[in-house]
């Protein structure tokens, strides 16, 4: 991957690019659901989904990161109020961005 294509400074945030994918986490042993853990990914528009490993370095190195946690951390808790409002139940979110 080239830095330009690894670099979300070119404002992957700002045209919505980045999404987060959620993995529900259950427990045992009525199963239910007790978090959502949030997986971050860039959504590229010449190279397709990428996970974070490539550019989250960049990233970190280019200030980027502070305004993609903050991003993904609000995005995944504003879900999480959704789903906690539709199904009456608290889940504890989770979000990783590695």
């Amino acid at each position: 991957m080239t830095p330009a294509t690894s670099n979300p400074s070119s404002g992957a945030l700002d045209r919505g690019e980045l999404s987060l994918y959620y993995q529900p986490q259950f427990q045992l042993p009525d199963v239910r659901m007790v978090e959502s853990e949030a997986l971050l990914r860039w959504n590229h528009p010449e190279r397709g989904m990428i996970s974070p490993a490539p550019f989250i370095p960049v990233a970190g190195e280019s200030g980027l990161i502070v305004p993609i946690g903050t991003w993904a951390l609000q995005e995944a808790c504003r879900q999480n109020h959704l789903w906690e409002r539709r199904c009456g139940q608290h889940f504890r979110p989770a979000v990783r961005t590695n």
